[in-house]
């Protein structure tokens, strides 16, 4: 593998993983608002709980215990509303400076995050006792908490998430539960009971890794298919426009040609046989580059496209293939932006004094894919295209730099040029026609 491609391989491989960061970091701050999201329910519910307790059908008991715990209830849900907000807006901040922090960070955000239910959990059970307090509520936190780690598209951190929940709820439950529950609540205050929902939390966060291993693979997949994709495109573009470049990505390559309607330029540089005797050749090529350069940036601003480069020249079309009602218009009006490029061009000295020729036609081509298996290639096949090419040799003749066509003429006529400044040269035998062309000259 030469040095160039490795060099190539390993910036497409840096720019793959760039974006891969930037899509968890989107992921975490949708993860952290949507914590936000379910706190601010668990508020709103709790207030509903403790001011409308004939809602949810509350025993006096049962209410004055909500009561009495809603200072610490609110405090925890709102201390984690903000802590949830606050990640929001950092992770947001990171993504907009392309920060790449550390993923400790992630491990010691899941430890912090993991506290809320836990502490949670806890005020349940001094309020209503360890046989309900370690059954609440809180303890589906916990599953909320692993159920959005999955979001950080990281199998490790979900499982940690699951860890941690579980030790956390193995502990409170150790350290807080009835040894001798109440006959009706001997089953929920089982220590078996506690054993098997941390058990059911660790597999959760199992679960819940490989869930975010296959969201990540398949977003690794994506963006891997869409960089390669971009990357064929851009360089296949540098050998014809981009817009023919996703025309041959996008078709079947066993596809078979369309008839389209089409209107055909082809440009010629005057003199260039003689230009490039006169001149080494790196100095004719930066020539070219420089015109065409510019050039074809016209020709793709007027919706058309480069299809062939012909050494001193090249053979533009519009209307294909991408579909274009108004391809004679464009033409023509890429045909003189082109004339004045080159003029102001000239003015500038950006280029060595410069004359060209251009010939406009407009009828059916066949396009499509031509070649063998190993290599295609986009081609425009049709009368219109020889056409077009002995109206520019006749540019010559008719000392113009710019002809066309009576079908492209009536399409243009008193609209993208003025028809004062359209010369009207009649019928015209072009070499190699069987029959005469009407010819108009518009520069």
């Amino acid at each position: 593998m030469s040095q160039n491609l490795q060099v190539s391989l390993a910036n497409w491989e840096t720019v793959f993983r760039e974006a891969l960061a930037d899509e968890t970091l989107r992921s975490e701050r949708l993860r952290a608002a949507a914590l936000s999201l379910a706190m601010l329910i668990a508020v709103a519910t709790y207030l509903a709980m403790t001011h409308r307790p004939e809602w949810f059908s509350l025993s006096d008991k049962l209410h004055a215990a909500f009561r009495d715990q809603q200072q610490i209830v609110l405090g925890l849900l709102g201390g984690a509303i903000l802590y949830e907000m606050t990640l929001w807006v950092i992770v947001g901040r990171w993504l907009h400076r392309r920060a790449r922090p550390h993923g400790i960070w992630r491990y010691a955000n899941a430890c912090v995050e993991t506290c809320c239910p836990t502490l949670l959990i806890v005020v349940m059970v001094r309020a209503f006792g360890p046989s309900q307090g370690l059954v609440s509520v809180p303890v589906l936190l916990y599953l909320l908490l692993i159920l959005l780690a999955t979001l950080s598209l990281d199998s490790l951190l979900c499982l940690f998430v699951g860890v941690i929940s579980t030790v956390a709820y193995i502990v409170v439950a150790y350290r807080t539960h009835d040894p001798a529950p109440a006959a009706d609540l001997a089953l929920i205050a089982s220590p078996h009971h506690y054993i098997i929902t941390g058990v059911v939390l660790l597999v959760c966060g199992g679960v819940a890794g490989f869930v975010a291993s296959r969201i990540r693979r398949h977003l690794s997949v994506s963006l891997r298919t869409i960089e390669e994709r971009n990357r064929a495109v851009s360089i296949f573009g540098q050998h014809v426009s981009p817009a023919v470049a996703r025309k041959l990505l996008n078709q079947h390559v066993e596809s078979t040609g369309e008839l389209r309607h089409v209107c055909i330029m082809f440009l010629d540089i005057r003199n260039f046989s003689s230009f490039a005797a006169r001149h080494e050749p790196a100095y004719v090529m930066d020539y070219l580059n420089v015109l065409f350069g510019r050039l074809i940036d016209v020709v793709n601003d007027n919706g058309g496209i480069i299809n062939k480069f012909l050494g001193d020249g090249f053979m533009a079309v519009f209307g294909a293939p991408v579909d274009d009602d108004e391809h004679c218009r464009h033409a023509v009006q890429a045909s003189l932006a082109i004339l004045d490029t080159i003029e102001k061009m000239n003015a500038a000295d950006e280029i060595p004094a410069t004359r060209i020729g251009i010939g406009l036609h407009v009828g059916d081509a066949v396009t499509g894919n031509v070649g063998s298996q190993s290599r295609k290639e986009y081609t425009i096949i049709g009368d219109v295209v020889n056409t077009a090419s002995r109206i520019e040799q006749a540019t010559k003749q008719f000392n113009a730099t710019l002809l066309a066509s009576d079908k492209v003429c009536i399409v243009v006529d008193g609209d993208v040029v003025p028809s004062d400044q359209i010369e009207d040269l009649g019928d015209v035998e072009l070499k190699g026609l069987k029959h005469p062309v009407h010819l108009f000259k518009l520069a």
